[in-house]
């Protein structure tokens, strides 16, 4: 009767060592082993076999994963091959249970002479091993896709192996860009061929170089797309080639002999003529110009234009500056005010000097006074225009 009720008690702990974290009956699955590689378009469009090595492992085949001599391995007592103790605290009113590893069989569950050890795995059951998988890159395939080998992970006793799970990323490409199971891709092309017809060439992604014939009269226009049906990628398993599609990029010569201006303009269409202006605008002539340095972040830039706080200190109102010159020596000073600064403006002007800027920024429309050499000199600044009126002697009192 005490032998029974022993074994119910071992039995009760087993099922609620279980319950609360113990060792679930049955063989366990062993953990995947993931690993990546990259693959060019180039493969990806052809399809190749990839060989892969790693280490793993195995099973020792000297005691079959015993560890040692058949017989020699014993099951601890200790822990009754659990591999941990479950140990119960008294804490008041209540039992607090303790989970630790075995200290007789350093948590295997196992015991055996070192004497009865196998030589070959030194008694811990397994060994490396260096594995060779052909890993088979089919057509088509994508950047994220799993090629799985079933059962290739890392082995141990009592467990199922897990998977090896290779992830296929893709490379990118110098001159294609992917979408699917559509090719990108941009071709240069002279200013004769786009506007005359010709041929160009497109290196594929296997050994063809696509041949392109440009219909004469069929006018190509700098960044033209056009679509070569068919010219993209295979598609995953049914291997559905996608299309291409090319940008087209027009290279302008860079200079023009004079003789030749006569031809082109009996060859091309008529230059449009000017729109009439109205008499009341001035007509000034200008020059395009290389833009400066500062001139090229600008235009990087998009000409964003730059937030600036209001007069009433509220931050977040754009204005766009515009700078105007004023003929003065090195020697002259200059400062500036404002005599009328409307708020609710989204425009502002600065007054620059040749030699230095007058410290200020001022809203428009304004009525501004600056004071050079005891003149003063009076601007009324618009939203399209800067009026100079003429200097007059600077009166007692000051601006």
């Amino acid at each position: 009767m005490v032998v029974s009720t022993q074994q119910n008690t071992a039995a009760a702990q087993e099922r609620l060592s279980n319950c609360l974290g113990g060792r679930p009956s049955g063989p366990r699955r062993g953990k995947d082993l993931v690993h990546r590689i990259s693959v060019s378009l180039e493969d990806l469009y052809k399809g190749k076999v990839q060989k892969l090595a790693l280490s793993k492992s195995v099973l020792c085949s000297s005691c079959d994963g015993r560890g040692g001599k058949k017989g020699a391995v014993q099951t601890c007592g200790s822990c009754r091959g659990q591999g941990v103790k479950v140990m119960y605290r008294q804490l008041g009113p209540m039992m607090q249970q303790i989970q630790q590893p075995c200290n007789e069989c350093e948590g295997t569950g196992e015991i055996m002479n070192p004497k009865d050890r196998c030589k070959t795995c030194n008694g811990k059951k397994v060994v490396s091993e260096r594995k060779v998988l052909e890993v088979h890159i089919d057509k088509g395939m994508k950047s994220g896709q799993q090629i799985k080998f079933t059962g290739e992970s890392d082995q141990a006793p009592g467990i199922i192996p897990g998977d090896v799970v290779i992830v296929v990323e893709e490379k990118p490409h110098e001159r294609f860009q992917r979408k699917g199971d559509d090719l990108f891709c941009e071709a240069d092309i002279d200013l004769l061929t786009a506007l005359a017809g010709g041929e160009i060439i497109i290196p594929h992604l296997d050994d063809r170089a696509l041949h392109v014939t440009i219909v004469p009269g069929e006018i190509i226009k700098p960044g033209a797309t056009k679509c070569i049906s068919g010219g993209g990628m295979p598609s995953f398993r049914h291997h559905e080639l996608g299309d291409l599609f090319v940008r087209l990029n027009v290279i302008f010569p860079n200079s023009l002999e004079p003789s030749a201006f006569p031809l082109l303009e009996k060859a091309l269409p008529k230059r449009p003529a000017l729109p009439k202006i109205d008499k009341k605008y001035h007509l000034e002539e200008v020059t395009l110009e290389e833009p400066n340095d500062r001139q090229r972040r600008t235009a990087n830039a998009n000409g964003d234009d730059m937030d600036e706080d209001d007069d009433d200190g509220r931050p977040g109102v754009q204005c766009a500056q515009r700078e105007y010159e004023m003929e003065l020596e090195p020697a002259q000073q200059a400062t500036a005010r404002a005599v009328r600064t409307p708020r609710s403006v989204t425009n502002t002007h600065r007054v620059k000097t040749r030699h230095h800027l007058v410290p200020a920024i001022y809203p428009v429309p304004a009525l501004v006074a600056v004071e050079i050499d005891s003149c003063v000199h009076v601007f009324s600044i618009g939203r399209d225009a800067l009026l100079l009126y003429e200097p007059a002697q600077k009166e007692s009192g000051g601006l």
